[in-house]
């Protein structure tokens, strides 16, 4: 018992006489977002229970965007960090970060759930549920219009 407690003691002496005794506040921060794909906006769209129409948007900061629907085969398209960036801030301006879920909740109506993310490595993120109409028309609009960019590019 004793020499495993001076074998710990050694051990932890020695590592602090390599590596020193840790610093405060001049220490560099550790890179905690090594990797660059981030979601941007993540979008579902479902259809009523007497129809089995589906659709799926992820879209990630690195340009990576995957559309998938009951109609057309899973596609994965590459577009600039620009056209992500300017998809972030028509999100925004459409009024993306303050959405609420939309009630009451029409019976079997197709319901979109959105989720948007602010940026970076401690991104916030703000999901909803909506059915259609109203301000939620011109976030319709800006996915829909997305999609169509992502889906013409070659």
């Amino acid at each position: 018992m004793l020499r495993s407690a001076l074998a710990s003691a050694l051990v932890v002496c020695s590592t602090v006489a390599v590596l020193g005794p840790p610093s405060e506040g001049n220490a560099e921060p550790i890179p905690c977002n090594t990797v660059l794909r981030e979601p941007v906006l993540i979008f579902d769209y479902s259809s009523t229970a007497w129809s089995t129409y589906n659709e799926h948007l992820a879209v990630y900061s690195d340009g990576l965007v995957i559309i998938s629907s009951s109609d057309r085969p899973n596609q994965m398209v590459t577009m600039s960090k620009q056209e992500v960036a300017g998809l972030r801030m028509s999100l925004e301006r459409a009024g993306a970060f303050g959405m609420c879920d939309q009630s009451p909740a029409p019976f079997d109506a197709p319901v979109s759930t959105m989720t948007v993310f602010q940026g970076g490595a401690l991104s916030r993120s703000h999901t909803f549920s909506f059915f259609g109409g109203g301000d939620y028309t011109k976030l319709r609009e800006v996915v829909d219009g997305f999609i169509g960019d992502a889906v013409s590019t070659p």
